[in-house]
């Protein structure tokens, strides 16, 4: 790395240490240098956990969303006007309930354009990260999941860990925190690759 583009990611890095969520809890030290390098890479990070055994999810997880820019805001308050007008009972015929579901499903796609467009993005370089490694189980592969507003970054096997013993949750956890460490350093030498 660079000696710029090193001062670059540890200030980076540096700088999410020292966030705190709602809680007033900083973001795990585990996962900070993915977020870190998500956000160089334009994904805002909005939420984040290195996966723990004793608390919170058993597994690593980062929610990315779009910037909140003004015309973002403006789509979700359009959105969220027109399901209001399509959920009020008795207000409108047929027609003019149709007509409303019709503006409000354009509205849904204007409101999740930007978020569809950081998966397409985040997606591009976790198939490029699976393409140039070693081949990993389905379970422990990464993978985003759509949340309407947001994208979460996980494993696909997590969504199981509920219905795991504590042993079985206790390793894939160690397995799927690995499989988020190696995806980061991934992640760190495609930014490397990049022009400033």
């Amino acid at each position: 790395m660079t000696s710029n583009k090193k001062k670059i990611f540890d200030d980076t890095k540096k700088r999410f240490s020292s966030k705190t969520d709602s809680l007033g809890q900083p973001i795990d030290l585990g996962i900070v240098k993915t977020v870190a390098i998500l956000n160089l890479l334009g994904f805002n990070t909005s939420q984040s956990c290195e996966g723990h055994k004793s608390w919170g999810n058993c597994y690593p997880w980062i929610d990315i969303k779009p910037e909140e820019d003004d015309e973002h805001i403006k789509a979700r308050e359009n959105l969220k006007a027109l399901t209001n007008d399509l959920i009020e009972p008795g207000a409108q015929d047929r027609n003019t309930q149709n007509e409303i579901s019709k503006k409000r499903l354009e509205a849904e796609k204007e409101y999740q354009k930007p978020v569809l467009e950081l998966a397409k993005h985040i997606t591009s370089l976790i198939s490029k990260y699976y393409e140039s490694g070693e081949t990993k189980t389905y379970e422990d592969q990464l993978h985003v999941c759509f949340l309407g507003g947001s994208l979460r970054l996980q494993s696909h096997g997590c969504v199981c860990q509920p219905v795991l013993s504590e042993l079985e949750r206790y390793r894939k956890l160690e397995d799927y925190q690995s499989e988020m460490r190696e995806f980061t350093e991934f992640l760190i030498s495609y930014w490397e690759s990049l022009e400033l």
